[in-house]
């Protein structure tokens, strides 16, 4: 319990841990294609952006920690974000160790966005980083809500994890200038009834969005050169159009115009995205099926008898 501070936000705690760990000028590394609001905040802190790409191989993404080893001289920080929001890794305890081998030896503290952490699709287990850091001498910050999870974006709170006493100090007094680090007794109260009496809901959800998952996949294999990335976790879908024959720029205005779908071009995701569309499955089945019956009329498959209506999935 020591160990927590609160914000309104994940993405505002993340902005007074930038500033709260480096000074102007300093490097912070991500690992795109990663969520495209990280790159941006960073760089309104008036901080740089290091790219550590993740490593792609057929579908399947993993840590370059090579390229992380050489990138780190650039950096005092590294943003992590797992589960992963596009790519759908939840990262294995041997990776994180990894990770945190390299950070240890580099001197690169460490922020976590864990915002997705309730949502594991069956047979994966998220590792927290807090829960690994003791055994490096790696300062670790982890950031989570129940926001996502439960829906509840609406009544924002969000939770800092700070292990280290004096990385937590020097947080709790940021907080403090910036008269945050509270939130609102409806936030609480909603916080205590999601955790406390929806975990039937919360399973129910998994059950459903995995099955919207496998849905996704099987409709699509018969699309000629679409393939889906494993989604280990979060409710987000990472579709690769690269084989299609299409130009990834135009890809995006051909979704929208030809399919009626709008989804979310992998561009703005950063490196490693072009090509890519990001699909939220937490949507009704229905809406899955229509997705995918516009998506084989555009790229191949039998035809769709879906309404020809604009359709937003992102």
């Amino acid at each position: 319990e020591q160990w927590l501070l609160c914000s309104t936000g994940v993405l505002k705690a993340l902005a007074f841990a930038v500033r709260t760990l480096t000074e102007p000028g300093d490097g912070v590394i991500l690992q795109p294609p990663v969520y495209h609001p990280f790159a941006p905040l960073i760089r309104n802190n008036r901080r740089v952006v290091v790219e550590n790409p993740l490593k792609e191989s057929e579908g399947e993404y993993s840590f370059d920690l090579d390229h992380l080893d050489k990138v780190a001289e650039k950096a005092k920080v590294l943003l992590l974000c797992n589960p992963h929001n596009p790519v759908g890794r939840v990262f294995k305890r041997e990776e994180l160790h990894g990770l945190l081998e390299v950070c240890a030896r580099r001197r690169l503290t460490v922020i976590s966005d864990e915002i997705h952490s309730d949502i594991i699709m069956p047979g994966n287990v998220h590792v927290p980083l807090y829960s690994l850091a003791g055994s490096y001498d790696v300062p670790v910050v982890v950031l989570t809500a129940h926001t996502k999870t439960f829906n509840l974006a609406g009544i924002p709170m969000a939770w800092i994890i700070a292990p280290d006493d004096d990385v937590r100090q020097k947080l709790q007094n940021t907080l403090a200038a910036a008269h945050d680090g509270k939130f609102s007794h409806f936030a609480a109260v909603a916080a205590a009834a999601a955790y406390g009496r929806c975990a039937s809901w919360l399973d129910a959800l998994i059950a459903y969005i995995d099955a919207n998952r496998a849905v996704l996949k099987a409709e699509l294999e018969t699309a000629t050169g679409i393939r889906l990335a494993p989604m280990e976790g979060t409710y987000l879908a990472w579709i690769d159009f690269r084989k299609t024959g299409i130009d990834p720029g135009r890809l995006n205005e051909t979704m929208l115009r030809k399919a009626a779908l709008r989804l979310n071009a992998g561009e703005i995701f950063g490196v490693g995205g072009s090509g890519f569309q990001r699909m939220n499955l937490a949507t009704p089945r229905s809406r899955i099926l229509e997705a995918c019956g516009r998506i084989r009329e555009v790229f191949g498959g039998p035809p769709s008898h879906h309404g020809a209506g604009s359709l937003s999935v992102e």
